[in-house]
């Protein structure tokens, strides 16, 4: 009996941390997508988008991606 109960606790053990752990992973994954919208945008300097109406319009579409991800994540 002692065995069974030792053994439903480990695998509640086991369970608790594989949520934990794939919470952690997916959190992760977020800052990198959110460090890769900063780092594009960081890119682009000011100058070549005055210069370039396309550019513009490209760079403004990564801005409004990255506000909504980092709204979505908060």
């Amino acid at each position: 009996m002692a065995d069974v109960e030792n053994m439903r606790q480990r695998m509640v053990k086991k369970s608790e941390d594989d949520k934990k752990f794939a919470v952690r992973k997916f959190a992760q994954e977020m800052l990198e997508v959110a460090d890769c919208l900063e780092k594009a945008l960081e890119s682009v300097p000011e100058d070549k988008r005055k210069a370039n109406a396309e550019l513009q319009t490209m760079y403004e579409g990564v801005q409004l991606i990255e506000t909504v991800f980092l709204k979505v994540c908060t």
